[in-house]
């Protein structure tokens, strides 16, 4: 435990950084053999992932299905593709209705429902296309280690080899650990400890030093943080994620230098600023 802060006071403040989570749906990749295949992120989110097959060579229907009022209405099926459901008035797909103005889809459940005030009346029986996804089973037709974000087809299940597949997950909020957050209070304690004016001690319970202290650890913690976004698998939304945790720790650093100068009697190295270079004036 700390001087002056503790895990609770920065879990509190770092309880909103979930913004480094991702939602990937129905990624389309193709598992060849029993051959390792890297997904584009690493640190799935347990529970999260789900692997789908399409068994269909073409589109279902039409089914009828009658929407009454903006229920949700399930198809049967475990998801449709993505771009693939058609719904029209008739067996013919001539008139169709307009997706987000008439009806909505929720591709992973396979439901379907009418808008109100488009074109389709409650009650309306109308017919529908799609392309149906089956849910695969995992350690029997695929296994996936989702700390590394790596997945196989395993010989044995449903899956042809090579087997084209669609992956849905979740990726790990980049949570700092425990160990991370007193390493943090460690080392920001101990530059304050260092600097520290006559006349205040570890003892010393000024609101600025538990303030300060507070800030040059989240500080720490995010710069931490950025590291672990750029460590992990690079993908391509990775740079601005570590830029704003980068972000965050300047913020905190500023916020700390502001809090604990009148306490220290030699202040941390000021944070360092982007600036113009200066325009030379015309002449010799």
């Amino acid at each position: 435990m700390g001087n002056w802060t503790d895990l609770a006071t920065l879990r509190k403040h770092l309880q909103a950084f979930d913004f480094d989570a991702i939602q990937v749906r129905f990624l389309e990749i193709v598992l060849p053999g029993s051959e390792q295949v890297q997904l584009p992120h690493n640190g799935l989110a347990s529970g999260t992932v789900t692997v789908y097959t399409i068994n269909a060579s073409e589109p279902t229907g039409p089914d009828p299905l009658t929407l009454t009022g903006t229920s949700w209405h399930a198809t049967g099926y475990d998801a449709f593709k993505p771009a693939s459901v058609v719904v029209a008035e008739d067996d013919m797909p001539l008139d169709r209705y307009a997706e987000g103005a008439d009806y909505a889809i929720e591709n992973e459940s396979a439901r379907i429902k009418r808008l109100a005030g488009g074109s389709i009346t409650d009650g309306a029986t109308v017919q529908v296309w799609l392309l149906p996804l089956t849910a695969l089973t995992e350690d029997v037709d695929y296994e996936i280690d989702t700390d590394t974000g790596v997945i196989n087809r395993l010989a044995g299940g449903s899956l042809p080899d090579p087997a084209r597949v669609y992956v849905s997950y979740d990726t790990t909020p980049a949570r700092a650990s425990e160990d991370l957050l007193l390493q943090a209070i460690t080392e920001a304690e101990g530059k304050i400890l260092a600097r520290l004016k006559d006349g205040y001690d570890s003892s010393s319970d000024d609101d600025g030093l538990v303030i300060g202290a507070t800030e040059l650890a989240l500080a720490i913690v995010c710069d931490d943080l950025a590291g672990g976004v750029l460590a992990g698998y690079h993908d391509s939304g990775a740079d601005d994620r570590a830029r704003r945790y980068m972000e965050l720790a300047r913020r905190y650093e500023e916020r700390a230098l502001y809090s604990l100068t009148p306490f220290l009697r030699l202040p941390p190295p000021a944070v360092a600023k982007r600036q113009q270079n200066p325009v030379a004036g015309a002449g010799w």
